[in-house]
Parts: C-alpha cells; structure tokens; sequence
C-alpha cells in the first residue's frame, strides 16, 4: 500500500500551511517537503500518516463529481530520528 501524508506547518507558532502528499512516491519525497521548511527559519511541522482515506461521491450523466473526503490520521515517526 502506498504511503500517503499530512505535513501542518507552523511558522513563528501560528499556521502557516497543510500540505497534504498523495502521490505515489509521497513516501520518497518527505525528506525533500521537510527541507522546504526549516526550523532554523521559524517553521514547525507535525507529520502525520494517513491511515485511511475515505472519498464521498456522486455519479451522474455528467461524470463523477467527489462532494468531499475525510482522513484518519496517525502520528508519523521516521526510524531514523528514533535512532538518534
């Protein structure tokens, strides 16, 4: 299964921003989404995995139309930092 996340980014305490990271290759690319935003300039990121997502939608005539989605999250915890 892929591995999808959540990164909610804090800058100097306040939010900031929600990147959500659906692609396939999410998982390869979290290093490189955390370097955009680093601590030294003010920004805090609380990662979470996604644990399951659920997709509300409509089919019609006119195609599928999704009315929203909701996630279950859980905390992420990279091995290496545990290492450390």
């Amino acid at each position: 299964m892929e591995k999808h996340y959540v990164l909610d980014i804090q800058h100097a305490g306040k939010a900031f921003a929600r990147l959500q990271m659906f692609t396939p290759w999410a998982a390869d690319h979290l290093q490189q989404a955390r370097a955009l935003f680093p601590a030294a300039q003010g920004y805090q990121l609380h990662i979470s995995q996604v644990k399951e997502r659920r997709i509300v939608y409509q089919s019609g005539t006119n195609g599928i139309t999704v009315l929203g989605d909701a996630l279950e999250l859980e905390p992420y915890h990279d091995a290496r930092e545990v290492e450390q």
